[in-house]
């Protein structure tokens, strides 16, 4: 795996050539600005090896960084070892920031490359402000990983499916009366709303495109008169179809927004965490306005029908861990039991509830030292049996 990595890096650095750039920055992140994404932009752990969830490759043509936070020091040390990719501890007072680092390793007037759909319009302003003091260049540059992952997965084509008003408590034509209010008090004629908690919120449907988070890929145009959803169709099932016609909501294809917003005139509520090319795209003809989704906040406001429905979600998750705890209890004392298959278990337990539809992060079971180990997750390497004595650290929850 390690020559792997120094093969992919080396690509890296070809493709970094050929369009003239001296460093490219990968982050973590997709299109959508999310912490949790689809394997098709996981381009970060794909050229470092490294697979937490949070941290920034940095490549030169002769040196590589990755920056993560205390939670990963360990687990990046040993990934990133013989990988000719160093580690910085973020947070630690000697360690460099990223434009501190690039700065020193490379020269003025070069060229910094980014892919402006995966790194969100605020932060690609800030870096820019920040390297042009040392008169380097911020670059939007294609998506390098188109080229060089020649096995990238799909982007996720799982099927979306409908959020029952006796959950939701709130029509998705009631959500978009009060998001139009919002709009117009902003003085804009539309909104493009790219997180997608909050399509998915907005629009009472949910799927399965991202590991333990109920949403899917998809963009949502509101105007004063009209909705498109931009997604790869096939997600939709016949019943979603028809719910989006009954809703007057219009369908696009995905790829297509790019194209869609610079034909769009008029004046576009964006956040600032929507990504720089769908940024660059909406400023073609458009007047923008950046300022907070005012979705976050509707969606913060919990109607009654979603309070009982975490009071009912908390009593069931709270049955399925009494029922755990009683098991595990007379099960450990056998000596039969290990990390991994207590994991298991405690998934029984919740998926015989009603209404379960799966776990909401992956379980952290650590028994003794492995307690200690940050986002710990047992392996078939790393599972070990459980004993009647000693602390065992579980983390985990549900949908």
């Amino acid at each position: 795996m390690k020559s792997e990595i120094i093969n992919r890096i080396a690509s890296l650095r070809n493709f970094m050539r050929k369009h003239k750039l001296s460093a490219f920055i990968i982050p973590s992140t997709d299109p959508h600005s999310g912490e949790y994404i689809p394997k098709h932009w996981e381009a970060r752990k794909w050229i470092s090896g490294f697979t937490g969830s949070a941290g920034t490759v940095v490549v030169t043509l002769d040196k590589a960084g990755l920056w993560t936070d205390s939670r990963y020091f360990l687990q990046a040390a040993e990934q990133l070892e013989n990988t000719g990719i160093t580690l910085f501890k973020e947070r630690l007072p000697e360690t460099p920031s990223i434009v501190e680092w690039l700065g020193c390793v490379l020269n003025a007037e070069d060229n910094v490359g980014i892919d402006g759909w995966v790194n969100s319009y605020q932060e690609t302003s800030n870096l820019q402000k920040e390297l042009e003091k040392k008169q380097i260049h911020l670059t939007l540059a294609p998506d390098p990983f188109n080229e060089l992952w020649t096995d990238r997965p799909a982007l996720p084509d799982n099927k979306v499916f409908i959020h029952e008003l006796k959950y939701a408590g709130l029509s998705y034509k009631d959500k978009i009366t009060q998001i139009r209010e919002a709009i117009r008090r902003n003085s804009c004629t539309g909104i493009l709303i790219s997180a997608l908690d909050e399509v998915a919120w907005t629009l009472n449907l949910r799927g399965s495109d991202v590991h333990c988070n109920p949403v899917f890929v998809s963009y949502l145009l509101i105007t004063e008169y009209s909705s498109t959803l931009y997604i790869i169709e096939n997600k939709l099932s016949d019943e979603v179809k028809d719910y989006l016609t009954e809703n007057e909501i219009k369908v696009r294809p995905y790829s297509t927004i790019e194209k869609d917003l610079k034909d769009f005139t008029g004046k576009l509520l964006l956040s600032a965490n929507i990504n720089a090319a769908v940024h660059a795209a909406a400023c073609a003809h458009s007047l923008i306005e950046i300022a907070p989704s005012p979705v976050l906040f509707l969606k913060a406001i919990k109607n009654e029908t979603e309070i009982e429905g975490f009071h009912r979600a908390m009593k069931r998750d709270g049955v399925a861990m009494v029922k755990f705890l009683r098991w595990l209890k007379a099960a450990v004392s056998t000596g039969n039991e290990t990390e991994i298959s207590i994991d298991k278990k405690l998934y029984e337990f919740r998926a015989g509830q009603p209404h379960f539809n799966g776990i909401s992060f992956d379980t952290i079971a650590g028994y003794k030292a492995h307690g200690a180990i940050v986002h710990y997750e047992a392996t078939p390497e790393t599972d070990i049996p459980l004993k009647p004595e000693g602390m065992l650290l579980l983390d985990s929850g549900a949908q």
